[in-house]
């Protein structure tokens, strides 16, 4: 038997319309995304409450104050590609990968760059082919 947070359950709907009003980018709580976002590359199903793909930084930050407003869980998504089951739970998952993937600055000289929660990265072989490495 699946034990239910009722306090979550109940605020659902409320979390819903917040994250929709306040939030630059997509607010999904149908059951099609959710089924999508409840697995990763690992044996692990934890189906999410919804999903947020922000359209930038910002609106992520904001999608958390409206969870935290909720005393509702958050959970960080970049690529998926977790082989553990750390990209599912049952939580507000914030996508990363749709939008927020820019490489925003690179330092060949210090061997760093500057990159968005999205990036993957097969994004960072153009700044490695200019003397940057991706490994390190």
């Amino acid at each position: 038997m699946t034990r239910v947070d009722l306090h979550i359950s109940d605020t659902i709907p409320g979390i819903y319309r917040a994250l929709r009003e306040r939030v630059d980018g997509e607010v999904r709580f149908d059951a099609g995304t959710r089924a999508a976002y409840s697995t990763d590359a690992s044996n692990f199903r934890q189906v999410p409450i919804g999903v947020v793909l922000p359209r930038n930084p910002d609106a992520a930050a904001e999608a958390i104050r409206v969870t935290a407003e909720f005393h509702t869980p958050v959970l960080s998504r970049g690529g998926g590609t977790s082989l553990a089951g750390q990209c599912t739970n049952t939580a507000v998952v914030i996508d990363w990968s749709k939008y927020c993937t820019v490489v925003e600055s690179v330092d060949v000289a210090a061997r760093t760059c500057v990159v968005q929660p999205g990036i993957v990265l097969d994004a960072l072989a153009g700044p490695a082919r200019i003397g940057a490495s991706a490994a390190g």
